[in-house]
This record gives C-alpha cells, structure tokens and sequence, in this order.
C-alpha cells in the first residue's frame, strides 16, 4: 500500500499548479506558557478541544490538526480522562499519535494522546508529566477515535500551518521546501511537512526533521479511512535532486541501517 500511496504522490505532484490562500480559526496555546492545572476537573465547562498530530515528547505539535467545540464532543475528552487508569510501572511508549490541548475555564490541559484502530484500548500521558501514563477505557478509545477521524485537515489549514500542499488543486508553500533544501546543503537544522491528498481529499503526511547530520523521515497514511493505516521511521542522509521536464524531482537517499538504500515512499517534483 505504501507504494501506491507514492506513485500517487509522484502523480500528483507532476501537475499542481498555483492555488490561492484563505484564513483558519483556531490558535493552539503553548503548553509552558498556558498550563495552569494538571488534571482536568469534570465538573469545570470545557469550551474547546485543539487537536495536533504528535510529534515530540513534553511539547505540543504547534500545527493545528483540528478544532472540537460542540458540547458533546469536548465532553468526550474531559470523560476519557476522568475514566482513566493510571499505568503501573516504567514507560516504554513511542511518540504519540497526537497531542490534545482542552481549554477550561481559561485554562488549558495538555496530554499526549495514543490511538490506533487495532488497539482496544488507548492510553495518554500529561505532557508535564511523560513518565507517567494512563489507559482510556474502551469505550473512551473509540469515541475519542471516531471524532478524530471525523475531523478533516483541510489544505487550507495545512497551507496555514506553512506545509507544503499537493493537491488535485495545486501545490501551495513550495518555498517552504526551498528553505528547507537550503538548511540542508548548509548543515543547518530545520523541518518541514509535505501534506499530499488522495483523490477522496485525505491528507497523507510526510515529515522531514534535519538535526544537521541527518534526517528523520516519518511517513504517516493513518488518516486515509481507504488505505491500510502505516507509521514508519527512517533516518537519511541527504537529499538527491534531478531536472525533469516538469520541474526538479526530489528524493531522500541513503535511508535505511546500512544508509544504503533511497527512500521508496517519498518522492517530491517542484515545478520551476
């Protein structure tokens, strides 16, 4: 499935043109700026929950997923926390599939979030607290499931949140990759998002993280409901370039444990 994904992303790539911009609502606050409680309390009115792809212990993923603010649903949230069962014994736990802020009474409560369809039960930390982890009852997981899965990361806001954008519309922020290109050749750290979308308008995720030696290459396809849901790691060492006809082709190379292979799910064509 992994290979369809990329013959579409190569595909759709060849053709994007230019799309104009529109505005998004929703701001997520700093956890170290805005965390003034550490639980939840369920008899509070929660207002708002904003939803982030997960990224990186301790911090919130600054690029807005989705906003939830309907009564019912931000009431799933503080549920799934009251109904927790904190976890016995030391952590071994990957990075989290998403970070969610719910805003309380003018304050704000920051966790990480673990959710997979296969997995009956999900689990949360505190981001004040990693160590430390709680699973959701089941009925919790699915709800919290299903309303993220309901929840649609529009290429609006991924072009807000400075991702480079392809869609069947066009390409949006191709400069972003430039400027990512350029830390690269010049060792310097920096990270970029490349959201391609599917025919169906699902978003595909393609994270480049360069700490100034190598890249952290993740591929994330779990919010395509029409594809087998995949999460994968890979760690590059560069990035090949090729003129084409339809502009430059981009690929990561030495990807893998022995650094050599190219990376077979990322492929990227800038148009001049």
């Amino acid at each position: 499935m992994i290979k369809k994904i990329s013959i579409l992303f190569i595909a759709v790539s060849l053709v994007l043109t230019g799309c104009a911009s529109s505005g998004v609502k929703g701001n997520l606050a700093s956890p170290s700026a805005s965390l003034k409680s550490s639980t939840v309390d369920s008899n509070d009115q929660a207002t708002q929950v904003l939803i982030s792809r997960g990224h990186s212990f301790g911090k919130v993923n600054e690029k807005l997923y989705g906003v939830l603010e309907k009564p019912e649903e931000v009431h799933a949230f503080v549920e799934a926390i009251k109904t927790a069962t904190k976890i016995q014994g030391i952590l071994d736990i990957r990075e989290p599939d998403y970070d969610v802020v719910i805003n309380q009474n003018g304050t704000h409560q920051s966790i990480h979030l673990w959710l997979e369809q296969n997995i009956a039960s999900g689990m949360f930390t505190y981001i004040s607290d990693t160590g430390t982890g709680y699973n959701l009852t089941k009925e919790s997981t699915t709800q919290l499931l299903n309303l993220i899965q309901k929840t649609r990361y529009e290429p609006e806001r991924a072009e807000e949140n400075g991702d480079v954008v392809l869609s069947l519309q066009g390409i949006l922020n191709p400069n972003r990759w430039k400027t990512f290109l350029h830390n690269v050749e010049k060792g310097q750290a920096g990270s970029i998002q490349v959201t391609a979308y599917t025919i169906e308008g699902a978003p595909i995720f393609y994270n480049l993280d360069f700490d100034g030696e190598q890249i952290r290459y993740q591929f994330d396809n779990t919010h395509d409901n029409y594809g087998n849901p995949v999460k994968q790691v890979d760690f590059c060492q560069g990035i090949d370039s090729e003129r084409i006809e339809q502009g430059t082709s981009y690929k990561l190379t030495g990807c893998g444990e022995n650094n050599s292979k190219n990376s077979d799910t990322f492929s990227l064509v800038i148009p001049d």
